[in-house]
């Protein structure tokens, strides 16, 4: 198992090939109705996973590319710039500017969240009964009972749940009947209960990673999207039509408020919510929650066929790899690949073979090199 150039290049599309799919679906309302969002859920987990496993191993079958990717390979390794001795190809700035690029990523959320520490602690602890009452309603009726602290916080968005091991729930200051800030309170505590500040911690890394593929951003986008359907999911298991169009008022009375005082809410915390949480405002998606709230979706029969495609397109893209091949048109010239050549390690000594053919030895600080890297190494015993 080997990280190159070509593995990461491979990993790049198909993870982006399938935030492609994953975007399409996910704008079809009959697909979802159909199948409901879980499958959703576990196309970005194979996006994810697509992306961080860009690996090569010696059973992948390759590709052989002898326009395209040479002519990548040939522009990554042209040298644009030289200081004193030392020669700097495009692929080296790219390195640079990559990683560089991931460094101001992480700092800046760091940053960020200590700005937004600072900010919570200036929120009030709610101490009125009633409220209190309801948390705890909240908290048993998950099954799941976790000390939970409850706050308001002037000109904040919308309610939130903040803490990775003990939930804390910030309230703006909007006045919710009781059975409105049940519903709230439900949604934010299932936040906590499914991770999801972990998911986007984690989300968050892989974006300061990958930050410079634009299909990363969209699949954020996406996951947050999914995550809020999963808590909404949850509150609406077992209830009645009024009580999901109770919920749906709950919501549409934060939108509300946002709208209402939009000059007034704290904008350094929006821009904070906004890199912390990934907080979406995206109509469409508010749109297709509300759907997905009230309408009664069919039985998910097929949804085992559906897991089983999406598992096997995974698997497919981990057999088959592109890299670039070269003609061979100089005499006495060999070309050199993982399918006709190998190198013999012969007690220290590296022999190199091509089509079974003795063709010289090998020194070991070549190995590392390009394309005798790619070379399975068998040893003598």
């Amino acid at each position: 198992m080997s990280l190159s150039i070509f593995s990461f290049i491979t990993a790049l599309i198909w993870s982006n090939t399938f935030i492609i799919i994953l975007s399409i679906l996910k704008n079809q309302n009959k697909f979802i109705s159909f199948f409901s969002f879980k499958p959703l859920i576990f196309l970005i987990i194979i996006c994810i996973l697509r992306l961080i496993f860009m690996f090569e191993t010696n059973h992948m079958v390759i590709i052989r590319s002898y326009d395209i990717f040479p002519n990548i390979i040939d522009l990554f390794n042209k040298t644009i710039l030289t200081i004193y001795d030392y020669k700097f190809s495009i692929l080296n700035i790219f390195i640079f500017i990559w990683v560089s690029g991931t460094i101001i990523c992480i700092f800046t959320y760091i940053k960020e969240l200590i700005k937004l520490k600072s900010i919570l602690k200036n929120s009030k602890p709610i101490k009125n009964p009633n409220i209190i009452k309801i948390l705890n309603n909240v908290i048993s009726n998950s099954n799941k009972v976790y000390k939970t602290s409850i706050f308001e916080l002037d000109f904040i968005p919308s309610p939130m749940v903040y803490g990775f091991f003990t939930p804390k729930i910030y309230l703006p200051k909007i006045h919710f009947s009781d059975e409105e800030l049940y519903y709230i309170l439900s949604h934010e505590y299932y936040h906590f209960l499914n991770r999801d500040i972990w998911i986007k911690l984690f989300m968050h890394i892989i974006c300061s990673i990958f930050w410079f593929n634009p299909f990363i951003h969209i699949l954020k986008t996406n996951l947050i999207h999914m995550l809020e359907i999963r808590c909404d999911n949850k509150v609406i298991t077992d209830k009645t039509e009024n009580e999901k169009i109770k919920y749906l008022e709950s919501i549409m009375k934060v939108l509300k408020y946002q709208i209402a005082n939009k000059y007034l809410l704290n904008n350094t915390f929006e821009r904070l919510n906004n890199i912390v949480f990934f907080k979406n405002k995206n109509t469409s998606n508010i749109e297709q929650r509300f759907n997905i709230v009230t309408k009664n979706y069919r039985n998910k029969k097929f949804d085992i066929i559906l897991y089983i495609s999406i598992f096997i397109l995974f698997i497919i893209s981990n057999i088959y790899i592109v890299q670039p091949a070269y003609e061979c048109t100089e005499p006495n010239a060999y070309s050199i690949n993982s399918e006709n050549s190998y190198i013999l390690n012969n007690n220290g000594i590296y022999e190199m073979y091509i089509d079974n053919k003795f063709v010289g030895n090998i020194k070991e600080s070549e190995l590392k090199k390009e394309p005798l890297s790619y070379l399975k190494i068998k040893n003598i015993k």
